[in-house]
């Protein structure tokens, strides 16, 4: 929960610190060698633990206070740690190159605590929990962190759980920014680099044996650990892998035949890993059904988180394709917003604004992202409209929805909106298809714009 106890509101305490952060005078003390500078750090984390009788469950408590006293965004750059580690200088052991993985360097390992500098190149959007405490500071770069709880409905195992995936809190962190880790699932959490590469320094504990396995959460029903798969499971998805490849038809038939006799979390696993080409052929609803008959509404909440999953990774590949800085920010926002409010407030914070102007800034950057299309159409993120009778004010009707949206309206709103711009016999005459403008719009890249916050919708 942020600071207010709603998830609905932006926590923007965070911005203004980071840019004071980013503002003072870095210390020369240190600042000319990063390495000296984390071990210095490390050796005070050290100190202040053993202080606390190296209690994992005080170690958050102890990182803050380190990066407190010795903040990475006033005595290092990326560029000074990046000169350290390619340089002739001693480092710890280090982990290896996974492919997919943001370059993690290891710049401090003393015992059983350890610091890691990470280069976040690509965009994450896995919610996970960890199994090691501590807490991360920002120095360079901007992302949000949204938090959540797991409401388990139903455990199938120590590895596999059904239930609801609730955000609770939603923050923008920036330069100087340090938020605390606690191990287990009382901190899940995930994060969204808005600006790349966004670096991390991260003091933590080793691995906490208790505190395994390390789930992975699908919004907005799956708990699962990615990492524990038997010996017969990998092999079953080794050989969807070469179906897969082959591009055989086989691949349906061994896929609906597993999914109706495995147990729960295999027939999870066997979906998870082939879902992409399942829902491109006609064969997924026959598999549904076996998987219905054997495991009945369970297999729904998986396919709604495997759906869920599809649509972010969908809108992450459409931002890639937005050149313009601004409206690929609010794309990110809208990723990670779950109502309109959480977008407003993230947009007005980032751009010093009040409620109205965040509300303008948002139509305006949804208007740069429409466009035209060779048949007389318009395009906003996948959306199309085309209206011979309106040719070249299509456009404007598109935006009228969205703006109805952003001002906390329905589709009556923007057909009010539209009558007034227009007339009132093009409404009548356009109403059920004004209507599912709206519908397919509120299933897009922008849909937190089309869902009232908790405060609304009473």
């Amino acid at each position: 929960m942020n600071a207010s106890g709603s998830a609905n509101v932006l926590d923007l305490g965070a911005v203004s610190h980071g840019a004071a952060a980013h503002d003072r005078e870095r210390h020369d003390t240190v600042g000319r060698n990063a390495l000296g500078y984390f071990d210095k750090l490390g050796t005070l984390a050290w100190r202040l633990w053993r202080e606390a009788s190296c209690d994992e469950r005080r170690f958050p408590e102890v990182a803050m206070r380190a990066f407190a006293e010795l903040p990475s965004s006033s005595f290092i750059t990326p560029e000074s740690a990046l000169d350290a580690v390619l340089g002739d200088a001693v480092v710890p052991r280090q982990p290896p190159i996974v492919h997919g993985e943001p370059p993690t360097l290891v710049v401090y390992d003393r015992d059983r605590i350890g610091i890691q500098l990470r280069f976040w190149s690509h965009e994450s959007l896995t919610i996970h929990q960890h199994d090691f405490s501590g807490a991360f500071h920002v120095i360079a770069g901007t992302c949000t962190q949204s938090t959540y709880r797991f409401d388990e409905r139903r455990r199938i195992n120590s590895v596999f759980s059904l239930g609801e995936v609730e955000q609770t809190g939603l923050e923008l962190l920036g330069t100087g920014d340090t938020r605390r880790i606690d191990s287990g699932n009382t901190f899940i959490h995930s994060l969204f680099h808005l600006q790349l590469p966004t670096v991390t320094v991260t003091l933590q504990t080793k691995r906490e044996h208790d505190r395994c396995p390390c789930l992975t959460y699908l919004r907005p029903f799956v708990a699962y650990d990615p990492f524990a798969r038997d010996d017969s499971t990998l092999a079953r998805l080794k050989g969807l892998d070469a179906l897969l490849r082959a591009r055989s038809p086989r691949l349906f038939d061994k896929v609906e035949a597993l999914v109706g006799t495995l147990d729960l979390e295999g027939a999870f696993r066997v979906l998870h890993h082939t879902y992409l080409a399942l829902r491109e052929s006609d064969r997924l609803p026959g598999i549904l059904v076996a998987g219905r008959k054997k495991h009945g509404e369970a297999i729904d909440a998986i396919v709604a988180s495997l759906e869920e999953q599809v649509f972010i990774d969908n809108v992450v590949n459409r931002r890639a394709d937005v050149r313009d800085e601004q409206p690929r920010l609010l794309l990110g926002l809208a990723l990670n917003a779950t109502d309109r409010s959480q977008i407003i407030a993230s947009v007005a914070s980032v751009h010093g604004l009040d409620e109205l102007g965040a509300r303008s800034t948002i139509k305006r950057l949804a208007a740069e992202m429409i466009e035209p299309q060779a048949d007389g159409s318009f395009d906003l993120l996948g959306v199309e409209v085309s209206d011979d009778a309106l040719g070249a004010r299509t456009g404007e009707l598109l935006m009228h929805v969205v703006g109805a949206a952003v001002d906390g309206g329905g589709a009556s709103l923007a057909r009010a909106r539209i009558a007034e711009a227009f007339s009132p016999a093009l409404v009548a005459s356009r109403h059920d298809s004004i209507d599912q403008l709206w519908a397919e719009l509120a299933r897009g890249p922008l849909r937190p714009l089309f869902v009232a916050p908790p405060s609304d919708r009473n």
